[in-house]
């Protein structure tokens, strides 16, 4: 009786462990293909706002008058010295990632 509920637990743990290593794999491609399509609207933002001649601030005040929450006060931790889309976006990275992954895992 032992051998055998130590047998089913070796099972369940294996299974465990396959499982765990298919939704790695799975997180990362998701990882890369976000990362893929956040560079690519990355860039159209910058096309857009270089072909009608925005600055940072002329972008940033709309921004701010449309964010409200934790959106703002994450918004006001970037630097004015450098308020452009990749800071913007490594304080986004910074604030939701966990979250991100946490609601992922959940939800697969």
């Amino acid at each position: 009786m032992k051998r055998s509920h130590h047998r089913s637990q070796e099972e369940m743990k294996q299974k465990l462990e396959d499982r765990l290593e298919e939704m790695k794999a799975t997180v990362e491609e998701t990882n890369v293909k976000l990362e893929t399509k956040l560079k690519e609207f990355q860039q159209v933002v910058e096309d857009v706002n270089r072909r009608n001649h925005n600055t940072p601030s002329k972008v940033k005040v709309p921004t701010y008058d449309v964010l409200r929450g934790t959106a703002l006060e994450m918004l006001r931790t970037i630097p004015e010295a450098s308020p452009n889309y990749a800071t913007l976006t490594s304080a986004l990275e910074r604030r939701y990632a966990d979250a991100h992954l946490q609601h992922y895992t959940r939800h697969n």
